[in-house]
């Protein structure tokens, strides 16, 4: 169990979890399918229609949410308490643990793990991926690559009017970047 604003072992210091915004989403999800039932069937509501039926039969929807940090929504941790309630006896064979309750907190501790990290290795590609804006000198390279490209395509250009673009082996450059002839 995730403790909000608590230390331990296994998980960072949070201060909240995620935001309750996610606890809204079944009832927009419900709403959509009101409409939807109205505009393509003429079912008004309280009447249900095909795509009430239908989200009904399937269970509804769960809000998965979860942090840049790692933290797990309300939604996420019945979800990981569920399939680890289902793993219990696989892992209770395969870690050798008699009791199955230990074994359930054992899958619960590698689900959460597993989540966790790929919440934050997925931060830390966001934030890879946009260090360069950071960068000094990041808008003068970024001029120099557009102006680049703009003189790249205006030689194809030209080249391929000319007659000198070679489809089969693509489209040669000198060191100055002028088709090579």
């Amino acid at each position: 169990m995730v403790f909000w604003g608590a230390r331990c072992a296994a998980w960072p210091v949070v201060k909240a979890p995620p935001k309750k915004s996610s606890l809204k989403t079944p009832i927009e999800i419900q709403k959509q399918a009101v409409d939807l039932d109205e505009k393509m069937f003429g079912v008004a509501a309280p009447a249900v229609g095909p795509w009430q039926r239908q989200l009904n039969e399937l269970g509804g929807v769960k809000p998965l949410a979860f942090g840049q940090y790692g933290e797990l929504g309300p939604g996420f941790e019945q979800l990981l308490d569920q399939l680890a309630e289902e793993g219990a006896d696989e892992a209770a064979k395969r870690y050798l643990i008699p009791n199955r309750v230990v074994a359930k907190g054992v899958q619960l501790r590698l689900l959460r793990q597993r989540v966790v990290m790929t919440a934050q290795k997925a931060q830390a590609d966001v934030l890879l991926h946009r260090l360069h804006y950071a960068l000094p000198g990041w808008d003068a390279a970024a001029e120099r690559r557009d102006a680049q490209d703009e003189f790249h395509s205006a030689a194809q250009a030209r080249a391929w009017a000319d007659g000198d673009f070679d489809a089969d082996h693509g489209f040669a450059f000198d060191g100055v970047g002028r088709p090579a002839h």
